[in-house]
């Protein structure tokens, strides 16, 4: 996919210190086609592993048609490593005022 193309999917991470929190959206409808809250008990890079592969195996998401973005106090270092933007968390929520849609994946 080249930088200027329109990914199918984008892809929202947030790897806090309790949990991995990932959320799967159709760019050009924003419906949600998948969405997880786990916790990762100490093992954040391990749980997004699991996570990113169940998404991957439960929808056509895929490297190809999707751009990923990444939040969290785990977040950038592990999107360093999965090819995903680090974006910062105040940042993250601040297309939630303009009206986007927000998704509540739990505590």
């Amino acid at each position: 996919m080249s930088e200027a193309a329109v990914p199918r999917y984008l892809i929202g991470i947030d790897v806090g210190s309790t949990a991995v929190k990932v959320v799967a959206l159709e760019s050009a409808t924003d419906r949600i086609v998948w969405m997880d809250y786990q916790r990762h008990e100490s093992r954040p890079g391990e749980k997004l592993l699991d996570e990113l592969t169940r998404l991957e195996a439960d929808t056509d998401v895929a490297r190809g048609n999707a751009r990923a973005f990444i939040t969290g106090t785990a977040g950038a270092g592990l999107g360093e490593a999965i090819g995903a933007r680090s974006v910062q968390e105040v940042a993250a929520l601040a297309p939630g005022r303009q009206g986007a849609p927000l998704v509540d994946l739990g505590p």
